[in-house]
């Protein structure tokens, strides 16, 4: 249970070793060679600690921008620990054309500038909170649906408890849960192994919960963890660990209007997961995915996106979408 896939915590200090296991990915940290049009457009700005970078779509066009002034809503996308705004590419790239959506690299993820000095050491859930706001100051955005994946979901919940008026809906794709009630003994122990050597200790998890999964989800996962700083990991890590969502989720789904769904892998059922601790949280399981949602079931998450939009008033109803 970490900022990662929600799994039970390996024995202290437990790693596999490299002979009589199967064989996992490796840490990659090139982009593909693969040439293909990029139907993404790449914006740039100003945030708490350097600048931050945004995949949109064609039709957020140049920022500050009009997205959501005919009433349609704009949706905001959040990755993951050690991910980058490419684990939306499959699902935003064919949203209809007046769809205006951003994805934004987290600090230090992605093409997102990283924290330095103290900053580096010590990023808090609340400033990543803070990077998300300055997105939507730069996006011009009033009011838009909120997605949020693993790390990116915990953030999004604590944007939205902060800023309900600005959040028309809040989409959670296997989040993390309340880590602060894993025992603290587990809690120590994991951070403890997870200093010595972050990407790596990090990359052992991944590798567990990536076997089985499609070839292009673990290459754009492992891609993605080899590019990110063992200063990155850890704090972000730090600061799953040290947050708990419940206040910030109760005071957003009692705000008017305020609408909360969550789309879990099968893995994702714990006691400290939202679901077990919200019974009340709507909740779909897409059965035949792993951890990583938007790249292993892009067709389906995209479909229960145009749901909930529907359901806001925003779209025509989209085709009921087969949760497998």
């Amino acid at each position: 249970p970490h900022a990662g896939p929600a799994r039970a915590l390996p024995a202290p200090g437990a790693r596999r070793s490299a002979q009589g296991s199967t064989k996992g990915p490796e840490l990659k940290s090139e982009t593909s060679t693969t040439a293909k049009k990029d139907l993404l457009v790449r914006q740039w700005i100003p945030g708490p600690a350097g600048s931050l970078h945004l995949r949109t779509t064609a039709a957020v066009g140049d920022l500050p921008s009009p997205a959501g002034a005919d009433g349609s809503l704009p949706i905001l996308f959040l990755h993951g620990l050690a991910g980058s705004a490419e684990h939306w590419r499959a699902v935003m790239e064919p949203l209809p054309d007046p769809v205006a959506a951003a994805a934004l690299d987290l600090p230090g993820h992605g093409a997102s500038d990283a924290p330095t000095g103290e900053g580096a050491q010590h990023q808090s859930i609340d400033d990543l909170v803070a990077a998300v706001g300055a997105a939507v100051a730069g996006l011009g955005w009033r009011r838009f649906l909120l997605v949020g994946h693993d790390l990116g979901a915990a953030v999004a919940v604590a944007y939205a408890g902060r800023h309900a008026g600005r959040v028309a809906g809040l989409l959670l794709v296997d989040p993390n849960g309340d880590q602060t009630r894993i025992p603290e003994d587990q809690r120590r122990s994991f951070l403890r192994d997870l200093e010595k050597a972050p990407r790596e200790e990090l990359g052992l998890s991944y590798r567990d919960a990536l076997m089985g999964a499609p070839d292009a989800t673990v290459e754009q996962v492992m891609q993605d963890l080899g590019s990110t700083s063992d200063a990155v990991v850890l704090s972000a890590m730090q600061a799953a660990f040290a947050y708990s969502p419940l206040a910030d989720l109760d005071a957003y789904a009692e705000s008017p209007g305020g609408e909360v769904r969550c789309i879990l892998s099968p893995i994702n059922d714990l006691p400290f997961s939202l679901h077990r601790l919200r019974p009340q949280l709507k909740v779909a399981i897409l059965r035949r995915s792993g951890h990583w949602i938007p790249l292993d079931a892009p067709d389906e998450l995209r479909g229960l996106i145009g749901d909930l939009l529907a359901d806001l008033g925003t779209l025509t109803a989209s085709p009921s979408t087969t949760v497998h």
